[in-house]
């Protein structure tokens, strides 16, 4: 009895080990959102694209929901091909009729690779 008593004890260390790893990464991947990424969407994006005003696109970029509902295009996060998201190739003009921020300047290379790296 005390034989698997000491080896539960034992069990549980790597365990707790890894729920703190994976705490401790979800805490990163928030401050980065809220730090990098989440400036630029206030500043870029929300005054078109948000849950009261969803443009003509219908797409609310303010809340996770909308990130991961899309618009009227569809998704706009691609998380198995970055590189392949609407949102980033919209960034990026890489569509001629779908260049965010609309009537704006191309968002710079650090900001778009912010996202490539938030969405990946």
């Amino acid at each position: 009895m005390e034989f698997f008593s000491l080896m539960h004890r034992f069990a549980i260390i790597p365990l707790s080990l890894s729920l703190h790893f994976i705490q401790a990464h979800a805490e990163k991947r928030l401050e980065f959102f809220e730090s990098r990424i989440r400036p630029v969407l206030v500043e870029n994006c929300y005054e078109c694209h948000n849950s009261i005003n969803k443009a003509s696109s219908g797409l609310a970029l303010d809340y996770k929901g909308g990130l991961l509902k899309g618009g009227e295009r569809g998704s706009v996060l691609s998380f198995e091909n970055p590189q392949e998201s609407l949102l980033l190739r919209a960034m990026m003009h890489d569509i001629s009729n779908l260049k965010m921020p609309k009537g704006g300047p191309k968002l710079s290379p650090d900001v778009i690779q912010d996202f490539e790296r938030w969405i990946s």
